[in-house]
């Protein structure tokens, strides 16, 4: 799958658990553990998949540890990939990039929300 697929996944996987938290949450129903774990294994897979295919575009050698902080601390690793990863030019630029994703990842969780509201 493609690193641009492989982002767009996640954006969609965002706007599912806005939609879901919200409709569980106006309806008063508890959320579920299986949803919990299963939504957050999902997510984690989807970063180690985006990093998978971009270090191996960029022929980057991926540690055991940097792959092991990937799956657990994604907002610390991501980062920290993406300077090391990057030639001294790019470096400020991705990280904006990121950020600029982030914040993408967010509004997808209110647009998903909002539609988990109308949900009757």
């Amino acid at each position: 799958m493609h690193g641009k697929h492989i982002l767009a996944a996640f954006l969609l996987l965002s706007a599912v658990n806005g939609g879901v938290d919200t409709y569980l949450d106006m309806h008063h129903i508890p959320e579920p553990g299986w949803w919990l774990i299963s939504s957050s294994l999902l997510a984690m897979g989807i970063v180690f998949a985006w990093y998978h295919s971009d270090s191996n575009a960029r022929g980057y050698p991926r540690s055991r540890w940097l792959n092991i902080s990937m799956v657990m601390v994604s907002l610390l690793a991501l980062p920290y990939y993406l300077i090391r990863s990057r030639p001294n030019g790019e470096k400020f630029r991705v990280l904006l990039k990121y950020v600029g994703f982030c914040l993408l990842s967010i509004l997808c969780q209110v647009i998903g929300g909002a539609v988990g509201a109308s949900i009757d």
